[in-house]
């Protein structure tokens, strides 16, 4: 009677640790199916277009009122919308690589134009990407350096994306990174991605009249 109570509590101790495991794999995120491929987006002259883009993009559907209207001189495009629908259908997971500070992207208004876009980016993963996930930093006050600056080489946020959804470098070749300056498309292409440049008649800097994402970017998406 003994041994066989014995027996029992073993096989419920032992059901409760195979429990304990599957319950930890299912709910960590390590364990979570990442995406094979991205689409990796700025932000400035890429989902947005700037405040003269309208006097030199004539044919550009823009869309300035989502809502929400960002930025206040300027909005996206009807192009960008089809992009993201176009990388999310061929399943490429959705990514943000932005050079901006801090007090540039953590903004309300920012935030709730991009969930308009991106409903299910999450501002704290690693697929979001921005000048305070490269620097922690602080200065002589005590103040971190990314709340003030920029920092405009992405090459450690790409890394940091691919690493996080599990992608070895020999398959950056099938995901995309979509961008207004020259120098972050050479990093890019750099590291195997394809690239795609937006807003190209601002002539890879930022400028006023970037008219975010060129049409011929979808055809990039396959």
């Amino acid at each position: 009677m003994i041994q066989v109570l014995t027996c029992i509590g073993v096989l419920l101790l032992l059901g409760l640790v195979v429990w304990v495991l599957i319950n930890q794999c299912c709910n960590s995120e390590t364990f979570q199916a990442k995406n094979t491929k991205m689409c990796i987006f700025d932000i400035d002259n890429t989902l947005t277009h700037g405040a003269d883009a309208k006097k030199v993009c004539p044919t550009t559907v823009f869309i300035d009122d989502p809502p929400p209207h960002w930025p206040p001189t300027g909005g996206t495009t009807q192009t960008v919308k089809d992009a993201i629908k176009k990388c999310q259908q061929q399943g490429y997971g959705i990514a943000i690589a932005t050079a901006e500070n801090a007090s540039q992207f953590d903004t309300s208004s920012q935030h709730k134009f991009i969930k308009s876009l991106m409903p299910d980016i999450d501002f704290k993963k690693p697929n979001f990407q921005e000048s305070c996930t490269i620097i922690t930093s602080r200065d002589q006050k005590n103040q971190l350096y990314c709340k003030s600056n920029e920092f405009k080489d992405k090459t450690a946020m790409y890394i940091n994306i691919m690493n996080y959804n599990n992608i070895p470098p020999n398959e950056w070749k099938n995901s995309i990174v979509f961008d207004d300056a020259l120098s972050n498309l050479t990093t890019a292409g750099g590291l195997g991605f394809k690239v795609c440049q937006a807003s190209p008649q601002c002539g890879g800097v930022y400028c006023s009249s970037g008219c975010a994402l060129p049409p011929h970017c979808l055809d990039v998406i396959t």
